[in-house]
This record gives structure tokens, C-alpha cells and sequence, in this order.
């Protein structure tokens, strides 16, 4: 969903607020997703699409490093920010367009594809040993 249609005001919170207490993605969706990036003690996350801050926040707990989150709502980005506080670096950036401004320095999915998925498929590539 591009930045400009993405979940803002009222929308962002009903958003946040059905990530947070949906039995799907508390019991389901991200323990998978937990479990497939395995152990992040040290390391350094990079959250595309973050949200609100559900994985940032738990990636933290779990010893990752640092977390950079970058996601098109600043709704959504909002409540990552109250769930994170300090912990986590969070930037208001539409995936799908280049670099717009300093905030979501060293990220341009331009480099990387044309649709959605192809910076995600980057992600997984170099994420693995």
C-alpha cells in the first residue's frame, strides 16, 4: 500500500489496535514470523513495513542490537514508537519510492526492484549466510 493510501489517522489506530489483539497474529502469524529470522542477539534489523512496532519491539527484547523500522504511516509509526520508545530507530518512508529525505537514509528499494515484493525477496537473500 503506498504511503499516500496507507493507514493514517482513525484508520492507523483501528490498524494498530486489531494487530495488537487479533488471536491470528498473537498466536500465529508472528510466532512464524518469529521464528523464521531465528536468533538476532547483535545484530542489526532492518523492519520494512514495520508497522506498529510488533516485531521491532520483540526483536529488541529478543537481543537484536539495534531496529531500524520504516513504514508509510506515521499512524502506525506512532504506536511503534510508544511500544519501542527510544529502542528502536522508526521512519515514516513509502517502500515503493525512492529515497525522499534524509530520514530513511541508506534505503532506495529503487536499486532494488519495481514491485513490493522484490525488495523483500533482497531482504531474505542477504539476510542469509
Amino acid at each position: 500500500m503506498r504511503a499516500d493510501t496507507a493507514y493514517h489517522g482513525e484508520m492507523g489506530e483501528l490498524f494498530a489496535a486489531q494487530a495488537t489483539d487479533s488471536a491470528y497474529n498473537a498466536y500465529t502469524d508472528r510466532p512464524a514470523m518469529l521464528g523464521l529470522a531465528g536468533d538476532v542477539s547483535g545484530l542489526r534489523v532492518l523492519d520494512l513495513g514495520c508497522g506498529a512496532g510488533h516485531y521491532a519491539a520483540e526483536l529488541l527484547e529478543r537481543g537484536a542490537a539495534t531496529v531500524m523500522g520504516l513504514d508509510g504511516s506515521e499512524s502506525l509509526l506512532k504506536t511503534a514508537r510508544e511500544r519501542t520508545g527510544d529502542r528502536a530507530v522508526l521512519r515514516r518512508h513509502d517502500l515503493e519510492e525512492p529515497r525522499a529525505s534524509e530520514e530513511a537514509r541508506g534505503v532506495d528499494p529503487r536499486r532494488y526492484g519495481k514491485t513490493r515484493r522484490q525488495p523483500l525477496f533482497l531482504a531474505v537473500r542477504l539476510s542469509r549466510p
